[in-house]
């Protein structure tokens, strides 16, 4: 099922998308659908989707036994995984990757998953890094003879970082992601989110739930500069003065 949450442009205060985006044909029907839809009931509105705010759920069979003492059906703790499904929470970007690796043979290079989704490659490699790190996909080199394969195990985040650098800085056009067919986990749900702060070095937009540095005037600054860059709390309590803001407009406009 499609979900979609309509929103005022200007009222709430949402990010920019930072790179352009092709969703998957399965989903774009569906989504010309909706705004043909919403276009009969709101004339004169423009629908805009915001892809670099959606999630979606994907499911996928469970290889090992769920552990879930409240769902057991043997009082053991564990239940039987011949009917579970393991829920994949996951941006669109996330999951229109994995969707064009499947329908390949379970393989495919970052150039082509590039050309395809049309993303920018720092904002594809950064929502890459998880679904590697997770060991839900294989990474290789093609550049390098050797097999620089990783897996889900302990040493997957070591090995990731050390050989293709910190969000996949180190990945080229030619490395190739391959479904992990093997890929097993004893939980219900599984989240593959990538991290809410950007990437070493800083740099770059916000993208989907990432989010880099905000430059603001700094509050209770002594002499000097008034300005600089505000990170963790201080991000959080600017949006929540924003999200405050946002409400009583809302409000406002709604008597």
């Amino acid at each position: 099922p499609l979900t979609v949450h309509v929103l005022a442009l200007g009222t709430w205060p949402l990010q920019a998308p930072a790179s352009s985006f092709r969703p998957p044909e399965s989903v774009t029907s569906r989504l010309e659908e909706f705004a043909k839809f919403y276009g009969g009931k709101m004339p004169g509105r423009v629908v805009m989707f915001s892809h670099h705010l959606s999630r979606a759920e994907l499911e996928a069979p469970a290889s090992k036994p769920i552990i879930n003492p409240t769902t057991s059906n043997n009082g053991s703790g564990i239940v039987d995984h011949g009917n579970v499904k393991v829920k994949l929470i996951a941006t669109a970007f996330q999951a229109t990757a994995l969707d064009l690796i499947h329908n390949n043979n379970g393989a495919m290079t970052l150039g082509t998953l590039q050309e395809k989704t049309l993303l920018h490659g720092e904002v594809l490699s950064q929502h890459m890094r998880p679904l590697v790190q997770r060991g839900i996909l294989l990474c290789k080199s093609s550049d390098d003879n050797k097999d620089n394969t990783t897996t889900s195990s302990s040493s997957s985040s070591s090995s990731f970082s050390s050989a293709f650098g910190s969000a996949g800085s180190g990945w080229t056009n030619e490395t190739l992601f391959i479904a992990n067919k093997t890929w097993s986990t004893h939980k219900l749900k599984v989240s593959v989110l990538p991290s809410t702060k950007s990437t070493a070095g800083g740099g770059g937009a916000a993208t989907g739930p990432m989010m880099s540095p905000i430059p603001m005037t700094k509050r209770g600054s002594s002499k000097g500069s008034s300005s600089g860059t505000i990170e963790g709390g201080d991000i959080m309590e600017e949006r929540h003065v924003k999200l405050m803001a946002a409400t009583v407009r809302l409000m406002k406009q709604s008597k």
